[in-house]
């Protein structure tokens, strides 16, 4: 909904300013998020232990459309683990728990926008049924899918890479193995990796949906500006650490992107009670 919060301070003639509490980083939806995504990881890490490395010693004897029954049998079972972990990762239930997962962070979003618009004039200038939120869901959603299917591919990628190189090159078994759990030459074992990058996933995904909802609930309630808040803690960057309190405007957004658009950002956005106070926030909505 569309109101203008500045004019509507303005016209209780309040004698003090409130002092507005720092919205909090959304930091369990992050947490749900990530663990929804590394479980997606680790069942098709079990799968691989099942499926596949009994039997990756078979990959070596011949490869390609000369091999025996026992190398086409593997290829077959890993053709079968392929598939197995696309239905992970693009499996309904997960995409429901995604879809829970971001329904919740929404209602978050909501009762910290609440929480200072209350303070400033009594009023709720955001609700979980706002009529531009399925729109902002479902686009989420599918961007949502897409990543989850990146990751996906990409560990298909990689044990596929791993194992074929190797049963070319006549490494030994648990070479390729090592290769695939514990990683060789500086690199990482390649469900660990996943991992990490789900981690990723979980915290860009969450900050930067969060990021989007405030800046529309912001706008449409004439605030043109807000107060940058960092969370606060031994973990803010310094680049970051120097812009915690500072004013800018929605449509002019610092180098680093407005609170929770960059790598790993945790700041939110505050409302700004200098421009909700002054002349100039009675802009017409």
């Amino acid at each position: 909904m569309k109101i203008n919060l500045p004019k509507i301070y303005q016209a209780q003639a309040r004698k003090r300013k409130p002092k507005l509490k720092a919205p909090l980083y959304p930091s369990s939806s992050e947490r749900s998020l990530n663990r929804l995504l590394r479980d997606a990881v680790n069942d098709a890490e079990r799968l691989y232990k099942i499926m596949l490395k009994p039997y990756i010693g078979q990959a070596k004897v011949t490869y390609g459309y000369k091999a025996d029954e026992e190398a086409k049998s593997f290829w077959s079972r890993l053709s079968e683990w392929q598939a197995s972990v696309d239905g992970i990762f693009l499996s309904e239930a997960i995409r429901k728990k995604a879809v829970a997962i971001y329904k919740r962070l929404i209602s978050q979003n909501t009762r910290a926008i609440n929480l200072q618009s209350q303070a400033v004039a009594a009023i709720d200038i955001a609700s979980d049924i706002d009529t531009y939120l399925p729109a902002y869901l479902n686009g989420q959603i599918k961007k949502h899918t897409a990543l989850i299917k990146n990751v996906s591919q990409q560990i298909k990628d990689d044990i596929t890479g791993i194992i074929r190189r190797g049963a070319m090159s006549g490494a030994s078994t648990q070479s390729i193995i090592d290769e695939i759990e514990v990683g060789l030459q500086g690199r990482k074992g390649r469900f660990k990796v996943a991992r990490t990058r789900a981690e990723l996933i979980a915290r860009t995904e969450v900050a930067n949906f969060n990021s989007e909802l405030t800046a529309k609930r912001f706008t449409d309630a004439a605030l043109e500006t807000y107060i940058r808040e960092t969370a606060g803690d031994s973990r803010v960057r310094p680049s970051h650490r120097v812009l915690d309190g500072l004013v800018f405007r929605w449509d002019d957004p610092p180098p680093e992107g407005h609170p929770g658009q960059s790598f790993r950002c945790r700041c939110t956005a505050s409302m700004n009670m200098d421009e909700i106070s002054s002349s100039k926030g009675l802009k017409e909505v």
